[in-house]
């Protein structure tokens, strides 16, 4: 009999992957922090990255440096004006 917790999808909250996750890229001029989800695959042993999404800034010196890099990535450069920038202390 099947566990009805458990979703061989990877799609279902109890999968401690499937829960977003921040991560943190360092760039010229600052770092850019992205909100990450991961799913479980049963054909892969590790969690799949399924979505990515830049969700704001943190340690900013140089905001020229950081558009440029967000160009670089394809990211649009109004972000620089409409994320927010985090205090990585809290």
């Amino acid at each position: 009999m099947s566990n009805p917790s458990s979703n061989k999808c990877g799609l279902g909250e109890h999968d401690p992957h499937s829960r977003p996750r921040f991560e943190y890229e360092s760039v010229d001029g600052g770092t850019l922090v992205y909100l990450v989800r991961r799913e479980e695959r049963d054909h892969l042993e590790e969690p799949v990255e399924t979505d990515r999404r830049l969700r704001g800034f943190v340690d900013v010196d140089d905001w020229d440096a950081v558009r440029s890099e967000l160009c670089r990535r394809g990211h649009d450069v109004g972000a620089v004006h409409h994320l927010p920038t985090f205090d990585r202390s809290a």
